[in-house]
């Protein structure tokens, strides 16, 4: 059996946000008026991210929210069901989601940053059998 755990939160759900840093920067120049639309799953992990008074909260939202700021580059967040955020982002609806763990399969289906020091956050993971 293999367990993974890291204050309660499913492996599946930590690390894509790292696709937020690569639409915030792909681009040579940002405008004000560009609006990044980042879906998060609507369960609630805090202290990573929440809904508060329907406003996205948390240490990833923050951390979202500085680099956009940064960045000259408005954030719209918003919430649903895991699956549906990342359908979000195959057709287009949304530019990013966050937080997922990458994998061979979705390494092919989403843009990861190739370089380990921009992910958003790193977080090793013991697995016990």
């Amino acid at each position: 059996m293999t367990t993974f755990n890291l204050f309660s939160i499913d492996t599946k759900h930590i690390l894509f946000s790292s696709v937020l840093l690569g639409c915030c920067f792909a681009s040579s120049h940002s405008h004000a008026d560009v609006v990044l639309k980042i879906c998060h799953e609507a369960n609630n992990y805090p202290p990573y991210f929440y809904q508060n008074n329907n406003q996205s909260k948390g240490l990833l939202t923050d951390i979202i929210k500085t680099a956009a700021k940064k960045a000259n580059v408005a954030v719209q967040f918003y919430s649903k069901p895991w699956n549906r955020c990342q359908k979000d982002v195959k057709t287009g609806k949304s530019h990013a989601l966050y937080a997922m763990i990458r994998t061979p399969l979705r390494a092919k289906e989403y843009a990861f940053p190739s370089n380990q020091d921009s992910h958003l956050w790193s977080a090793s993971y013991p697995i016990f059998f």
